[in-house]
């Protein structure tokens, strides 16, 4: 892997519409103000009741459990939920994807503090967030379910106001993340007991930089990403630190992107990338 350097970005730590959960005001904790979204008819939901967050975690548990990743007889739940923002996708008032996002302060635990040194190829704390606990019901896994699970996740960072995430994940999934993030992977393969016996590869995502076009491929790009970079270049919640006429560019290239979409999604639905991602596909 090449050598990175990272800065924080100027949008780190306490940009708008960012809340201390309930009863974490005195960790720290932050998490997104309360949204939903409708992608391409799934509902996409922050999860802001007790009641939203145990089917979440509960959807994980059978999802993971499963494919033989979580066999022990109580939920798959760890201290790191309670102050984490949990993202529920539904078709209908069934629920068919969840994710957590981890957007801890640098002075706390973080979930791969026990596997990682926090050296110089990952991003400074403050302007990082942990990405984990992806997953979709078997039969619900499809394009349109990631497109819905991706918009929940930037729509959800956008307020938190950091520039990158980490996440892991398995050797068979690295090239179709790739492909979909433009991932910078560390050297760091961990053994994460909660995740099966399978070794793990930690990334790194620029998700600003992404959001925009750099390093995905056209039909990628526009029909995950472009419609998201347009959304945060005019909320001002990307690239904050660039120059307004390259914003501007942005935008335009953004609004292009978001105008092929429908014909990118199409391409892609009837095409090998998404039956080469989804093969033999784990949580």
């Amino acid at each position: 892997m090449k050598p990175t350097t990272y800065s924080v970005s100027t949008s780190a730590i306490g940009g708008p519409g960012i809340a201390l959960a309930p009863g974490q005001e005195e960790a720290g904790t932050l998490v997104a103000s309360a949204r939903a979204w409708t992608v391409r008819g799934l509902s996409v939901r922050l999860a802001i009741t007790a009641e939203d967050r145990r089917q979440l975690i509960e959807l994980r548990t059978a999802v993971y459990r499963g494919v033989g990743k979580h066999q022990a007889d109580s939920p798959m739940e760890d201290a790191f939920d309670a102050g984490a923002i949990l993202i529920g996708v539904r078709d209908g008032d069934r629920l068919i994807a969840c994710v957590r996002v981890l957007a801890r302060t640098p002075g706390q635990e973080w979930e791969h503090d026990r596997f990682v040194e926090w050296g110089a190829k990952y991003p400074p704390k403050e302007d990082l967030v942990e990405i984990s606990r992806l997953c979709c019901r078997a039969h619900d896994r499809s394009w349109r379910t990631l497109q819905a699970v991706f918009h929940g996740i930037i729509r959800a960072l956008g307020p938190v106001g950091r520039r990158y995430f980490v996440g892991c994940c398995t050797s068979e999934l690295r090239s179709g993340y790739d492909r979909m993030f433009s991932l910078a992977f560390t050297d760091d393969a961990i053994l994460h007991a909660d995740l099966g016996p399978k070794l793990h590869h930690m990334f790194v995502c620029d998700y600003h930089y992404g959001l925009t076009g750099r390093g995905i491929t056209l039909l990628v790009w526009s029909s995950l990403w472009a419609r998201l970079g347009l959304i945060g270049l005019l909320k001002g919640e990307l690239l904050s630190w660039e120059p307004a006429w390259k914003r501007g560019l942005l935008v335009v290239r953004c609004a292009a992107g978001s105008a092929l979409a429908p014909l990118a999604t199409w391409i892609i639905e009837r095409s090998r990338v998404q039956r080469r991602f989804f093969a033999g596909r784990r949580p």
